[in-house]
């Protein structure tokens, strides 16, 4: 059952990225009939973390931008994904 769940996990994340990935492009594809695909939402931090403890330094940052698009897409896929296995 566990190697169900892991295989399942597996297909979730997959279906995820693949829908945002196609929907980053093809938002880009579309922006000049359909601007609003284009518009990018940034989520992170910014600026980074500094550690500083003498001998080394450590940066932590981390930044995501996705269009419309790629939201939509991601959510196609989510959708796909429970579709598939219901």
């Amino acid at each position: 059952m566990n190697h169900r769940r892991r295989r399942s996990r597996f297909w979730l994340v997959f279906l995820l990225l693949l829908g945002a990935l196609g929907g980053f492009v093809g938002g880009q594809a579309l922006v000049s009939t359909l601007p609003f695909l284009g518009q990018l939402v940034t989520l992170g931090v910014s600026p980074p973390f500094q550690l500083d403890v003498g001998v080394a330094q450590l940066t932590f940052g981390f930044t995501l931008e996705l269009n419309f698009g790629a939201i939509l897409g991601a959510l196609l896929g989510v959708i796909l994904y429970y579709f598939l296995e219901g």
